[in-house]
């Protein structure tokens, strides 16, 4: 994935209402590490910044090699590589 400079994860707006169940069937993904991750729009910035967002329900059977997922500064939500946040509250 190191061409990818824009990312639109799967569940990055509220409501969340997105119930993923991802099984990666063993592969792997490597160098997820975009610059920016954005909506739908491609220029509004995503919250949640990761590969999904909100994670709400499984993900299994895959790697992540090389991954780096960076919060731009004024980012007021938690961001990381599967998912910014686990679950819904």
């Amino acid at each position: 994935m190191t061409d990818i400079k824009n990312w639109t994860p799967v569940n990055y707006e509220d409501p969340f209402t997105r119930i993923i169940h991802f099984d990666g069937n063993g592969k792997t993904i490597s160098n997820f590490a975009p610059d920016s991750f954005v909506a739908d729009d491609q220029v509004t910035a995503a919250a949640y910044p990761s590969f999904f967002g909100v994670l709400w329900g499984s993900c299994k059977n895959v790697t992540f090699k090389n991954p780096k997922v960076l919060a731009p500064s004024d980012n007021k939500s938690a961001a990381g590589v599967l998912g910014g946040f686990v679950g819904t509250g």
